[in-house]
């Protein structure tokens, strides 16, 4: 090993993916534990499992009758009381989980979303004007958080100009992570204006909700026969309009990356439009926006030959079972034909990512508009910022580049 070289296996032995090494070194870390240690324990933060392997992952997000997400699905916990829950339906397990589930499913399918489509390309094309005549932009800051924020608040049913300010909290909580022994009450000071906004909206939106938006559906939802309460509301919301910001902007900015450093992927893309969603799908396959989520064990279960003891945590790491050989031929290739691609990046059984049809949706139009508009962008990498902390969300703080000047649509 050089001077100065990344020690992937001492990593390996005291995993932490709240650390630097993990965001920097991510596909190195996972590339060596699946092949040495793919069932890994180590000792951070009281000490977890790391699965890192296909068939391991998704055995344990299939089986809800031996793991839970009891007490939270971060490493080390970002809750520890249950009630009232932070996150809906997050933070809960079946049968429980189920009836939130059963609010939100109606309102984030294929179907439903096809009348946010003409939004978002608007708001993409609106957002590409304001930018494509200076020849240079931030991908991350000009586009992919205001359209992320813009379309999350027009599903809600929220203040369409306030996404300055929901684009700003987040950004300053990516860009200056807490300590991650901190406990729910800091972190909740982190989303304070956004948590105000969600109150606001639910005085304001009293009998006269937002035709469409989410909180109508709140506001009209029933569980036995009672309406939900304000803090099932504020949970709710917290869940949906937080993801919303996130996962979608992290995907474009990690493509946009890897388009850039790779432009036979690029041309190939651009000059097959039609396939832009199976593109999609390799781009949430290869550059997941989330690393992975933990669970807890209910019994005593066997797990690849590992024993893992009821209450022990496990970390399942879909950034890492989305490169496993033994199910995708050829994991490192990035393939825009790859067929089949069941990919982990949602999850899968009952916890599946609820906005996974709205995070396509995004994806498609706008990587399809700045392929055609903007189709010689470079990146600027010497300026290019991440995320400092990984655990949760992998992407980028910033993404500069250069591409030939261009007109304005309207």
């Amino acid at each position: 090993m050089g001077e100065g070289a990344f020690d992937v296996a001492a990593f390996a032995r005291a995993f932490d993916h709240h650390s630097r090494d993990f965001t920097d070194h991510l596909n190195q870390i996972f590339a060596h534990m699946r092949e040495e240690c793919p069932i890994a324990w180590t000792p951070a933060y009281g000490g977890f499992w790391v699965l890192t392997r296909y068939e391991d992952v998704r055995q344990v997000v299939l089986d809800d009758a031996n793991w839970s997400k009891l007490p939270g699905m971060s490493i080390p916990s970002n809750r520890e009381a249950h009630d009232p829950p932070t996150f809906l339906p997050g933070d809960l397990d079946p049968p429980e989980h189920d009836v939130y589930r059963q609010l939100l499913d109606p309102l984030l399918s294929p179907a439903a979303l096809v009348r946010l489509g003409p939004f978002i390309r608007q708001t993409v094309r609106e957002l590409i004007d304001g930018f494509i005549e200076k020849g240079e932009a931030d991908l991350v800051v000009d586009l992919a958080a205001p359209l992320t924020a813009i379309v999350t608040l027009k599903f809600a049913g929220l203040p369409l100009e306030d996404w300055p300010n929901y684009v700003a909290e987040r950004r300053e909580a990516n860009a200056a992570p807490l300590p991650a022994e901190e406990e729910i009450r800091i972190v909740m000071e982190r989303f304070e204006w956004t948590r105000q906004a969600f109150l606001k909206a639910y005085d304001e939106q009293q009998g006269n909700p937002v035709p469409g938006g989410m909180i109508e559906r709140i506001f009209n939802a029933r569980i036995d026969g009672r309406e939900l309460t304000r803090d099932e509301y504020l949970a709710i919301m917290l869940n949906v309009v937080i993801g919303g910001l996130e996962t979608t902007q992290a995907l474009l900015g990690s493509a946009w990356l890897h388009l850039a450093h790779h432009p036979e992927d690029r041309e190939d893309l651009r000059a097959n439009l039609d396939l832009m969603p199976a593109a999609v799908e390799e781009m949430l396959r290869c550059f997941s926006p989330q690393p992975g989520l933990a669970r807890t064990a209910l019994a005593d279960v066997e797990l690849g030959g590992q024993l893992i003891r009821k209450g022990e945590k496990v970390f399942m790491c879909w950034a890492s079972a989305n490169y496993d050989a033994a199910k995708f031929d050829e994991p490192e290739r990035f393939d825009i034909r790859r067929k089949p691609n069941r990919h982990l990046t949602f999850g899968a059984g009952v916890h599946q990512c609820y906005g996974r049809n709205l995070t396509r949706l995004e994806a498609q139009i706008c990587m399809a508009e700045v392929l055609t508009r903007l189709p010689d962008y470079r990146v600027i990498d010497e300026r290019v910022e991440h995320i400092p902390d990984s655990s949760t969300v992998y992407g980028y703080l910033s993404l500069p580049v250069t591409f030939t000047p261009g007109e304005r649509l309207a």
